[in-house]
């Protein structure tokens, strides 16, 4: 996933979801 929608995914799914 591009930088920019790290910071939106991770508030919408956990941070152990994104690698």
């Amino acid at each position: 996933m591009p930088m920019s929608k790290v910071p939106f995914v991770k508030r919408l799914l956990p941070s152990s979801w994104i690698r």
